[in-house]
């Protein structure tokens, strides 16, 4: 069984394969994106759609002739969802402006010798949202349950006063 499940953003297919190779070697399952919409705001439903755990977003999306970049796309997940794990792939230098948009950048051509500190990143990231959900839903019981207990003890109260 693998243990998270992410979605790979890009133009060319040739590249998903190779990276999906890489994931599964670690236990780590990736869906392709295939065929971009024209409409960038559609990406990030489709994302939710698929309920993945991270998304990969590679810089060049030129060859499905789209009028965005992968940066375009990271920026509209990130106004959507700022907790999402996010992999931005480039052939590019790193750029400065790219700053806090994403959570681990990666040159394509040193993915394959990365690849485990690019895991070992995301699993830990991805564990320690997993604990920090799991901290909240016990709060919320916790609170639930004290409001519970609060209207018996209320009413127990006023059955007594009678």
């Amino acid at each position: 069984m693998n243990k998270y499940l992410g979605v790979f953003i890009d133009d060319d297919q040739k590249n998903f394969e190779s990276i999906k190779r890489l994931f599964l070697l670690k236990n780590i399952q990736l869906l392709p994106y295939e065929n971009l919409p024209q409409d960038i705001n559609e990406i990030y439903q489709k994302v939710i759609d698929q309920n993945v755990d991270f998304v990969i977003i590679d810089y060049d999306l030129g060859k499905q002739a789209v009028k965005y970049t992968g940066i375009d796309v990271l920026k509209n997940i990130r106004e959507q969802d700022a907790e999402i794990y996010i992999i931005y792939l480039t052939n590019k230098d790193f750029v400065e402006d790219h700053i806090g948009e994403f959570d681990q950048t990666v040159k394509k051509k040193e993915l394959a010798k990365e690849i485990d500190n690019v895991v070992r990143r995301l699993t830990r990231a991805l564990s320690r949202d997993l604990s920090l959900k799991n901290e909240r839903e016990i709060e919320n019981n916790y609170k639930l349950q004290k409001e519970y207990l609060d209207e018996r003890i209320e009413a127990l109260k006023e059955y007594l006063r009678k």
